[in-house]
């Protein structure tokens, strides 16, 4: 390639009569050229034909200049969003749950999240379905190889970022909510059970001793099938037999 009137010209030898293009390296990336094509046979060459439209080379792949957090945050609120704001537009039909995931390190499985991408701002932002484990180590990948891979509008790929960081630990006790039968309920029935809510998981809910219902008159311990639901927030106390009557029982946490 050659210089002619300050454009770039390709000048190619030996190219059959019959070839439709040729390919011009050595251009660079984000300059804007224009093209003359001179054609050269053994009988010489022609003048050059007429400048082409501008064009700029774009091999760059968008990158990332922001994340929050950032890498190696600690504290990280159990309930906020994550964002990564990009160097250029994507292509929003690859921002994806495949191409932009979370991992829980401590478990090594993905947290379940709505992923989106607002293009005005050329954000992703990943919103976990529910809060985070607090005091846990996670990490946010924006994927750039493969067939989901992130990239642009014109197919460049991004470079593979990982983001890793700390949610803050819980210094927050939990607290009982509500229970039935209410601290201090006269009338209960004899056959029912006892429920309890708790402000946040608790664990430990069916370790020997944690929770106990007794008789106070006489202080004896009532026999009771224990049950915790699934998110952990809330026990069932069920006597294996029905209270006495007029009889006044404590719970235990």
């Amino acid at each position: 390639q050659s210089l002619v009137n300050g454009e770039v010209v390709k000048t190619s030898t030996g190219i059959s009569p019959l070839a439709r293009s040729a390919t011009v390296t050595g251009l660079t990336n984000g300059t804007t050229y224009t093209f003359r094509v001179i054609a050269v046979n053994l009988a010489g060459q022609s003048t050059p034909s007429e400048a082409s439209n501008a064009v700029t080379p774009d091999t760059v792949g968008p990158r990332v200049v922001s994340t929050s957090p950032e890498n190696g945050a600690t504290g990280v609120s159990t309930g906020a969003n994550l964002t990564a704001t990009f160097s250029r537009s994507l292509d929003p039909a690859f921002v994806n749950g495949t191409s932009v995931r979370l991992r829980n390190n401590a478990t090594g499985l993905n947290v379940a999240a709505v992923v989106s991408y607002d293009d005005a701002t050329r954000t992703i932002t990943l919103n976990p379905n529910a809060n985070l484990v607090a005091g846990r180590s996670h990490t946010l990948t924006l994927l750039g190889t493969g067939t989901a891979g992130l990239r642009d509008l014109a197919g460049n790929r991004m470079t593979t970022t990982t983001v890793t960081f700390t949610t803050a630990a819980d210094t927050t006790a939990p607290v009982v909510t509500s229970s039935t039968p209410a601290n201090n309920a006269t009338g209960v029935l004899v056959g029912a059970n006892t429920v309890v809510d708790f402000s946040e998981t608790v664990v430990g809910l069916l370790q020997d001793g944690n929770v106990v219902l007794r008789n106070v008159a006489t202080n004896a311990t009532v026999p009771a099938a224990l049950t915790v639901n699934t998110a952990g927030t809330r026990v069932t106390v069920n006597p294996t037999a029905n209270l006495a009557r007029n009889t006044l029982y404590r719970l235990t946490l």
